[in-house]
């Protein structure tokens, strides 16, 4: 049986999480509780404890710090973080200490118990890695394992510890040479295998491919999705063996791997060298299924980052409004892929462009009458944005996507009278605008158009025109201070004296006439609203 130790200084948080699991079932015969780090270190000295699940930010000093302490004393313990903050830097800082896991809280108690489901098979491999029981049937495993808490900082960063490491768990190996560590990502699955097998199978090729028959090279597993291998070939070489392994995934199994090629590193550097790695792998931007070099992206990282922008905005907007999704998407792969090659891209450069890129189309959206939540409110549409930012490929398929559901959207929801009214909108202090403009605009004889227009609204066009400015004039009277002849410009009068005319018989009213009327009506109804609110001065006091 194990004891547990819960640290959080949320005391609901705390009991939620003792109360989601049912430990005794686990296998766990006692569970501690503290609300801080002293409390925490006082129940370590006490009592023997094997599994911690710890908060990170706490006010007498954070989790990452009791791991810390936990480690020099105590190195045997495994940790689960539970946190509300998802920085890389914690996430980090927790690979480094040799965290099981780094979950997000809220915590579903199925994801609690499989975290520490875990951590327990960690406690309990270290114990028979100790007792040597398991040695001669799973070498191999072992020697993985050890590799394991070499990157994940479980054995101090030293020459000594490691050579002290590995004989204490019975392996003998030569750690004064230097390996070259590829950190493996799986991408993309492309079959219907389990993927549990998948993996397996895919770390297997890789150790027949990248890592070889060398004595000392290994296959780490680091997660689901990733892999390390250890080579000890020069970096030229390893180079050339990940594109084959790339390419034998691809055809093998239908996977999509990208491979992260870090420098010579002597064995106590490796869990520094893995974080460059993992690093690189999270801040880059470029398509998937790709061979990248740590030394190229670190150059591509420290150099000077030139504007990212729409390199042809008439170009775009030519596009967008010929609503051409194939050729813009085409356009952005090239400007973009240029950018990756010479200057280098991150997830703030994609970040930038696709803000540049949604100022133009809203303003093509706003042309073009199509409110933009009727494009953005989609299940897919919404997923594919968050995506968007993080590859160039994400980015690309994310515009194509926009681009396509603009066309069908235009295409299907903007009717000949939509397109009517929309234009007398954005024209509507146009002097000069006539019938034959419109019907020209959207492509219809004027006296089609007309009949088509008359049968729909009760209204011919020129009708709903001088409804529409008269509805803007009034408008205006009543929220501005405009001259009564700026406001007949705005709504497409030259002539104040036919505007006057035009208005007086819309309204019964000269300008003059409406506009007073209504800012009283409107100053009488606030003055009555005053006095019905309470402590408007309506009613009588009781000192009256």
């Amino acid at each position: 049986m194990l004891n547990l130790i819960i640290v959080d200084d949320e005391y609901h948080a705390l009991q939620a999480i003792k109360t989601a699991v049912d430990w005794q079932e686990l296998g766990i015969s006692h569970v501690f509780e503290a609300a801080n780090i002293k409390e925490a270190k006082n129940i370590f000295r006490a009592h023997p404890v094997h599994l911690m699940l710890c908060d990170i930010e706490m006010p007498q000093g954070s989790g990452l710090d009791l791991l810390a302490w936990v480690r020099e004393r105590y190195p045997a313990v495994r940790c689960v973080f539970l946190t509300c903050h998802a920085e890389f830097a914690y996430a980090q800082r927790a690979i480094e200490l040799g965290s099981t896991e780094y979950i997000l809280k809220p915590v579903a108690g199925q994801r609690l118990k499989e975290a520490v489901l875990k951590a327990m098979g960690e406690v309990k491999a270290d114990r028979l890695v100790e007792r040597g029981q398991l040695w001669l049937k799973q070498q191999p495993l072992f020697v993985e394992h050890f590799w394991f808490d070499v990157i994940k900082g479980r054995i101090p960063p030293s020459k000594d510890a490691l050579q002290e490491a590995a004989q204490a768990r019975g392996i003998t190996y030569d750690l004064t040479g230097k390996f070259v560590p590829v950190l493996l990502s799986l991408e993309e699955v492309g079959t219907t295998e389990s993927l549990e097998e998948l993996r397996r199978s895919l770390w297997q090729l890789a150790r027949e491919i990248i890592v070889g028959t060398s004595v000392g090279g290994s296959m780490v597993q680091l997660s689901g999705e990733l892999a390390l291998a250890l080579a000890e070939q020069d970096p030229k070489t390893v180079k050339s063996h990940c594109h084959l392994f790339i390419k034998e995934a691809q055809e093998r199994f239908q996977a999509q791997l990208s491979c992260y090629v870090g420098v010579e590193t002597a064995p106590h550097k490796l869990a520094v060298a893995v974080g460059d790695l993992i690093r690189i792998r999270e801040r880059s931007v470029a398509p998937k299924g790709q061979v990248f070099l740590l030394e190229r992206a670190v150059r591509q990282a420290d150099g000077p980052k030139p504007p990212i922008h729409l390199p042809d905005a008439e170009l775009w907007l030519t596009l967008l409004e010929q609503r051409d999704p194939q050729r813009l998407v085409a356009e952005a792969r090239k400007y973009l892929e240029h950018t990756m090659e010479t200057t280098g891209l991150d997830t703030h450069a994609l970040y930038v462009f696709q803000q540049d890129f949604l100022q133009l189309f809203y303003y093509v959206l706003r042309n073009k009458g199509v409110q933009a939540h009727q494009l953005f409110q989609g299940e897919e549409t919404v997923e594919l944005q968050k995506r968007s930012t993080r590859s160039l490929d994400d980015l690309l398929q994310w515009l194509e996507h926009i681009v396509g559901e603009f066309k069908k959207q235009c295409q299907e929801s903007m009717s000949v009278v939509e397109q009517v009214r929309l234009y007398i909108a954005q024209n509507i202090n146009d002097v000069n605008i006539t019938c034959k403009e419109i019907a020209d605009y959207v492509g219809y004889n004027p006296d089609y158009l007309n009949r088509i227009f008359r049968d729909r609204t009760g209204l011919t066009i020129v009708q709903y025109l001088v409804q529409e400015r008269m509805e803007m004039a009034k408008k205006l009277l009543v929220r501005t201070d405009m001259q009564i002849s700026s406001v007949a410009s705005q709504v497409g009068y030259t002539n104040f004296s036919y505007f006057a005319k035009v208005f007086k018989g819309y309204t019964n009213m000269t300008p003059s006439e409406y506009r007073r009327a209504l800012r009283a009506s409107l100053a009488g109804k606030r003055l009555m609203d005053a006095f019905s609110s309470p402590g408007g001065g309506g009613g009588m006091s009781s000192g009256a």
